[in-house]
């Protein structure tokens, strides 16, 4: 029961409710300040208007929780013909107001640039999360892409429907996608990595439309052993010509240490190398205050823009002439345009225009395996064996299963292979990929 009481001459302006507890739910006492004794009488507590609002507040958050943990899936529904979207059966308004979408446009600013306070290569880190934040947005548009492409004999590999985000530890790869998931739909659900399973997975992108499918905390083991084969099976939806089937993003800690060929070319790939301490992560609310106030206008405003393109993007894939569109290229430009109109003129570096080649050529794809190659030359030449008559680098990697993992992320023109721990490789065409001299004696690299 809530009564209004009568404001004292010492707070005129005051408003309280008298809240009786022992008539409400059960589900609503959780909620409930602690009563004080000197304002309670037979059971009611005193709150204000402020503890009100709070309170529903509260019950909203929680109910929201228990939606996402009864996997009630959203149903984004993107319509690239009459040029409009659909969330849960409710028309998006793609025209929201410059006020909203500033608003979310300083957040997401705030929250990449938050990643400025991690240890190790944060800069790198804020490069490819903006990458992956790219494809993240366009995401909903690869399955019409890929319906088309299939039905012109184009290829789909420049629209994939598959990413993963891997590496060091509590570097808010979990809460990055939640974010990025919040600023679509409004909402952040995901599965529980026991959960997935190839059969499994199929049976979602079936049910969920559009939004992406969040994989949470993937092991090594059971990536290898279910994401793989689901990654590799290119031709979901192809035959039953689905245009509106989610992608699937996968996040998986550094036990994942390198991806096979087969997956890198299907799979937009960011691996991070920073993070924060125990008691960094437990002291920070950026992404819980971030979380809390963004909402969606900033996407719904990219999502008008993208809609506007797809027609032409359609067009060209029905033109044996023309190369494949780069749905990734004009996705970053209208990411630019909008920062730009409501944000700053001036944006960092890592907001800038992309294309496929950020996210495909081998030195993208390649780029730890040039790292580990350059560091180790540079501190222990020893492990490298140069014989320029046979136009062969010999390369110990210390392991059999380092090595392995090495193979994994070399490009096919090394003409790499493996012999126990040693790779080897083309001396010549691995002095071009990997931008080292690969000469022993007076020269340094």
């Amino acid at each position: 029961m809530i009564e209004l009481t009568e404001a004292t001459a010492d707070d005129a302006t005051e408003v309280k409710f008298i809240l009786d507890v022992h008539n409400l739910a059960d589900k609503l006492k959780p909620y409930m300040p602690r009563q004080d004794k000197k304002t309670s009488k037979q059971g009611k507590t005193i709150i204000s208007a402020t503890q009100i609002v709070k309170l529903r507040r509260q019950i909203q958050n929680e109910k929201i929780k228990e939606k996402e943990l009864r996997s009630e899936y959203p149903q984004l529904i993107i319509d690239a013909d009459k040029q409009s979207a659909t969330l849960n059966g409710e028309a998006l308004n793609l025209h929201p107001t410059e006020e909203e979408i500033r608003h979310d446009v300083g957040l997401f600013r705030d929250y990449m640039d938050g990643y400025s306070r991690f240890h190790g290569d944060y800069e790198g880190m804020q490069y490819r999360y903006f990458e992956f934040a790219n494809w993240f947005f366009c995401s909903p548009l690869m399955a019409t892409m890929r319906d088309m492409a299939a039905r012109f004999d184009q290829q789909r590999l420049p629209y994939p429907v598959f990413g993963l985000v891997y590496g060091q530890s509590k570097a808010g790869k979990t809460s990055f996608l939640e974010t990025l998931l919040k600023m679509m739909i409004g909402q952040k659900p995901k599965i529980s990595a026991p959960d997935f399973t190839r059969s499994g997975i199929e049976n979602l992108k079936r049910t969920v439309q559009g939004a992406p499918i969040i994989v949470d905390d993937l092991t090594n083991t059971r990536f290898n052993q279910h994401a793989i084969e689901t990654i590799k099976n290119d031709d979901f939806g192809v035959s039953d010509h689905l245009t509106h089937y989610s992608a699937v993003v996968i996040s998986a800690n550094e036990d994942v240490k390198a991806v096979a060929p087969e997956v890198i070319r299907r799979t937009v790939i960011c691996r991070v190398e920073a993070g924060l301490t125990n008691t960094e992560v437990m002291r920070s609310n950026v992404v819980r205050s971030v979380q809390q106030k963004i909402g969606t206008a900033f996407y719904r405003e990219y999502l008008r823009r993208m809609l506007e393109q797809m027609p032409d993007l359609l067009d060209q894939l029905k033109d044996d002439e023309t190369e494949a569109p780069d749905i990734l290229q004009i996705s970053s430009e209208i990411i630019v345009a909008v920062m730009q109109q409501f944000g700053s003129d001036v944006l960092p570096d890592y907001i800038r225009t992309l294309s496929l080649e950020n996210y495909f050529s081998e030195h993208v794809t390649g780029k730890y395996a040039i790292k580990l190659i350059q560091n180790a030359w540079r501190t222990s030449k020893k492990s490298f064996v140069v014989n320029k008559h046979s136009n062969e680098l010999r390369y110990n990697a210390g392991v059999p299963y380092e090595a392995d993992r090495l193979m994994k992320e070399l490009p096919e023109t090394l003409e790499a292979h493996k012999s126990r721990e040693w790779v080897v490789m083309n001396l010549q065409t691995a002095r071009e990929f990997f931008d080292v001299n690969f000469r022993k004696g007076l020269w340094r690299f």
